[in-house]
Order: structure tokens, then sequence, then C-alpha cells
């Protein structure tokens, strides 16, 4: 499978479809299967989204779409799904966010008979969701500055030594994306603008031994910063020529480092990383520039210090921050591990089947299909304030499942213990249930749970009718959770067997597909 789901993203972008980018790759990349292609689905559907995995021959490849998602066979590696495009009579495939042209022949040398298709309502225009508040504010950030640099008082060397660490230190951010957990097209496209290049390989290389205690990276994000710190306080106090001397030293240092990464990717990793090779490139025209500009100290022993203590400060600084973001990167990991582990099916199927089965009230609110094999029934309690997330989520897997399944609601309450208007909102739920309709039943539970307003309620769905039935109702439902021991709400069953307390509830809506599917189940 592909590292990176660009090639879903486009395809999904180019349907117009809705998908929020974070939270999909926090939902796929949780899934206790990924990255199989059922993980994709599965993911997929978890949004809503229509998407079928099908066994297309080669043979049959005219009658796909323009678009359409395929695994191709790689030399040297597995298989890998790629996003396949038609114009006219060529094919092209989706490569470092560029399409590439693939001759027929080709590409039936690499088909698998596999093919991902997205269906899509004609009414959907909503476009794809991204998240860029990161970026934007980086943006503003860099924005700003520009600004105040070219209004500033100071001479043009100066001000060009300010600009220079300032792009240094946000290349040295983009050479440490994964770190930061930072993600653009145009940082991908520079890192992988050909096979020989890759910013990850170089970066997250440790083939010397060195690279254990300090690497290329730290060396750098900390030498620009200490460099942008040293000058903006320079220019402050009208000291910005001077302060150029000590940089001028620390240059010619760093010639032997810049020759040492370039040997290091040419031979030693044998992959080129563009942001690094830019960052060399910002610090070769420091150094030349420096050439031209004869600066000399005129207090060398004062600025040595300030300029050690600044840059070992930095260097402390960034060590920290780094430990910082690497344990948020590491618990974000295993985040996804334990959720993985929470999410597979076969581990919660036989913890549910452990559990006691039990008969629920035949009688009471029952939606979607009546004759469904699979049954989800929920004890709950208007003023519960568990109960409205377990009904948020049982109505998104009705709407989406209503032909499959049925839910059915007990009402668990002693009428004797409330008051007349607490009385009349269990009895108008009921009688909308059972004198209107099921949806008019669903919409005013919904409203309930979001205004908790009950003169509100009253006033737009109670009407008076007879009780009679509908109070036995609620005795016959609070006698059996009496006499089962169900004391609390919600309480939740599949099938009649409860579900597990050591699972979630909102994890039902993972499960939801694969308990359809289960010929034990059904």
């Amino acid at each position: 499978m592909n590292e990176h789901l660009d090639y879903l993203f486009q395809y999904v972008e180019s349907n117009k479809i809705n998908i929020d980018i974070n939270e999909y790759n926090f939902q796929i990349l949780s899934h206790p299967n990924y990255p199989s292609l059922l993980s994709i689905v599965d993911t997929l559907s978890f949004f809503n989204i229509d998407s079928k995995a099908l066994k297309i021959e080669f043979s049959d490849i005219n009658d796909l779409p323009n678009q359409f998602i395929t695994l191709l066979s790689v030399e040297g590696d597995a298989p890998q799904l790629f996003l396949i495009e038609k114009r006219f009579a060529d094919y092209f495939y989706l490569k470092n966010n560029k399409f590439v042209k693939i001759a027929k022949k080709e590409l039936e040398s690499r088909w698998n008979n596999i093919v991902l298709l997205i269906n899509k309502s004609e009414s959907e225009t909503i476009v794809l969701r991204k998240n860029n508040k990161n970026w934007v504010l980086l943006s503003l950030v860099a924005i700003s500055f520009l600004t105040q640099l070219v209004v500033s008082t100071g001479s043009l060397v100066s001000k060009l030594f300010l600009l220079l660490p300032f792009i240094g230190i946000l290349f040295s951010i983009a050479a440490l994306k994964d770190l930061f957990d930072t993600k653009s097209k145009v940082i991908n496209n520079i890192c992988n603008i050909s096979t020989s290049t890759s910013c990850s390989s170089v970066v997250k290389s440790n083939k010397w031994k060195f690279f254990e205690y300090l690497n290329f990276s730290d060396l750098s994000i900390t030498f620009f910063t200490a460099q942008f710190v040293v000058l903006l306080f320079s220019m402050l106090f009208n000291q910005g020529l001077e302060s150029l001397f000590f940089q001028k030293i620390i240059l010619y240092f760093s010639i032997p480092f810049l020759f040492l990464s370039i040997y290091y990717q040419k031979f030693v990793e044998k992959k080129w990383c563009p942001i690094c090779l830019i960052i060399i490139t910002i610090i070769v025209i420091e150094i030349i520039t420096l050439l031209f500009f004869p600066i000399v100290s005129i207090h060398f022993l004062n600025q040595a210090t300030y300029f050690s203590l600044i840059y070992f400060s930095c260097y402390l600084a960034w060590k920290s921050l780094k430990q910082v973001l690497t344990e948020k990167k590491e618990l974000k990991e295993r985040h996804l591990k334990s959720i993985r582990f929470e999410r597979n099916y076969d581990l919660f199927k036989t913890k549910l089947l452990t559990e006691n089965k039990i008969e629920t009230p035949i009688n009471g609110v029952i939606l979607g299909n009546k004759n469904a094999k699979t049954n989800v029934a929920i004890i709950s309690n208007p003023f519960c304030g568990h109960c409205k997330e377990a009904h948020i989520m049982l109505n998104r897997i009705l709407e989406k499942n209503k032909e499959k399944l049925n839910i059915k609601i007990i009402l668990r309450t002693n009428l004797e213990y409330l008051d007349d208007n607490s009385k009349k909102l269990f009895r108008g739920l009921l009688a909308l249930f059972y004198n209107k309709d099921e949806n008019l039943f669903i919409e005013a539970l919904k409203d309930w749970f979001e205004n908790m307003d009950i003169n509100n309620w009253l006033n737009k769905y109670y009407s008076h009718v007879d009780f009679t039935k509908i109070d036995e109702l609620l005795l016959h439902h609070f006698n059996w959770t009496n006499e089962n021991e169900y004391n609390f709400t919600p309480a939740i069953f599949i099938n009649g067997y409860e579900y597990p307390k050591i699972y979630d509830r909102k994890n039902i809506e993972f499960f939801i597909n694969e308990i359809l599917e289960d010929e034990q189940f059904n």
C-alpha cells in the first residue's frame, strides 16, 4: 500500500465529496486492518461515502469510469494502489501528485484485477475540507515579519542576514515535517520531485552512529534560530554590522558540514533531500555575501561569549522541544495502535458472545426494518445525560442501514415518582410513535436531547390522548429492567447480547457493517 493517501484524496476531491482529511487519516490509521483495501472501504463507509472494491478483468477496463483506483504491481515491492485517469484513449496514473502517462500494455502487465470505485450522488456539490490552520498562521507570521523587515531601519546586509536565517528556519521545519506533524502538498512535491529524492529518507537516516547524538536537522534548526536571535537583538541595539563578524567565523566552520551532508546524501543514503540542498544553498549565499563585506570585530571576547551563550541556549531549547514533539508523536502512535486493537472485530465478537443473552421485551418502540435479523436494543431515559450521545450514534447507524436492522428503544422510568411535565414527556414520546409515525418520534427525541427544554417540547409535540396502554407499556419496561437488574442507562444489546462494558459505545459504528455481514448474527 502507498504510504500516503494522496491518490485517494484526489479521487474524492474530483468527485466533490465532503471529507475531513485529518479525521479520515485518524480513522484509517486506527483501523485494525490498516493499510489494507478493507480499511479504506470501511473508513469511507464511516463517512457515509458509498464505495466498492470490485474484481475487474483488464478486458473490461473500457467499461470503467474516467477515474478509478486500482491495485498495480510495483517492481521489487508489494502491489500498490494508484489513481488512474483516462483521457480519450490514453491512461495516466498519479505519481508524486502528478499524472504520468502509462502505456496500455504496461498497465495490463501490472493489472491485479482489483478496482476501487466511489459512487457519487448527482446532487453532491460539496468541496473537500482541509485543515490549513497551521499553514495560514505560518503565512501570517511570515508576511508580518517581511513587512516589518522592509520598514525597519538598518543596513541592507543586516536585513539580508535577518531574512536568510528566517527562511532557513522555515525550511528546517519543513525538513522535519513528520516531527512537527505538518502536511503540505508543496513540500511533498519538492521532496519527491524524482525517484532519486526523498527528504524523509535522509532526515530519518541513522546509518552513521554519529546521528544518534546529533544530526544535520538538529544542527540546521539550531544554527538558523540562533543566527536569527543574535541578529534580531543586534539590530534592536544598532549593532547589526558588528554582530556579523562572529557570524562570519561560524559560517566558515559550517563549510565542512555542508560537504559532509552532500557526501552523505550522494554516497551513503543515495537519496537527495531537496529541502536539505535548499538549506545548504542559503548558508552558501550567506558565506558569499560576507566575502564582499569586510567586517571588523570591536569586542571579540564579548561577542564570543554572547554568541556562545545564545547558540547553546537555542540548542538546549530545541532538544527540549524535540523531546516533547517526539513523545507526543510516540503517544499518538501508541494511541492509534490501542484503537486498532479496540476496533478488532474478531476480539469484539468473542467478548460480545461471552455476555449473557437475554430476550428483550417484544413490544415497544422499534425503528427501522422490523423484520431485520439484526437488532440493536437500548435501555434509555430522556433525562439521562449519557443517553444523548448513544441516541445520536444509533440515529446515524439507522440512517445508513434502515433496511438491514432495527433499533428497539426501551424507556426505563417509574411514573409514580415523576412530576406532571416529566410524565407528559414520556407519554408524549410514545404517543408520537404509536399515533403518528417513527420519523416524528425520532425528530421529537432529537429535539429533546438538543434543547432539553421541557415546556417548549410539550408545546411542540404533546397532545392529549388515551395513555392507558402507554402507561402499561412503561410499567412493563420498568419491571423488566428491574427483574433483569438493569438499573442504569444507557444499556445496549446486539441481538440480545449485552454490549461489553470494556468497549466504548461509540465503537458500535465501526463494528456495525461486520455485524450485518456476520452469518452468526443473521
